[in-house]
């Protein structure tokens, strides 16, 4: 269930700021968390630009936060927190796939490569988590 912090409330809505600009849309992203949940649980987090178009994961969402801040004022938000390090992988390049990267003219994320090799073994995942 979604909290009603004020603090989540303007993550909420810094994320479906984000949605409108990347092509997700909100229900996308709500099926992304859901999907989240039946995954393998860790210490890993995906994350979305709020101030361009990029998808990471990190096991330190508050230290990646203040680097991307510090290296290109690039502000993020958690849309998943507490899956293994191989799950926020399979999240990160399903967002990938769906939206596209813009260095292969595909779509609007900034992301310079693919988390996943389509030619891995781990990529058969990646494939089965529908957004």
């Amino acid at each position: 269930a979604l909290s009603s912090t004020a603090s989540d409330v303007y993550k909420r809505q810094e994320l479906f700021n984000w949605i409108k600009t990347s092509g997700l849309t909100q229900d996308e992203i709500l099926s992304i968390k859901d999907q989240a949940a039946n995954m393998p649980s860790g210490e890993y987090s995906v994350y979305l630009s709020t101030s361009d178009d990029y998808v990471g994961i990190t096991k330190d969402f508050g230290r990646r936060s203040k680097e991307h801040f510090r290296k290109s004022e690039r502000t993020i938000t958690e849309i998943v927190s507490g899956v293994d390090k191989n799950s926020a992988r399979i999240i990160e390049q399903a967002v990938i796939d769906y939206v596209g990267r813009k260095v292969n003219g595909t779509g609007t994320l900034a992301n310079l490569i693919n988390s996943i090799s389509p030619s891995s073994q781990l990529y058969q995942e990646v494939l089965k988590f529908i957004i």
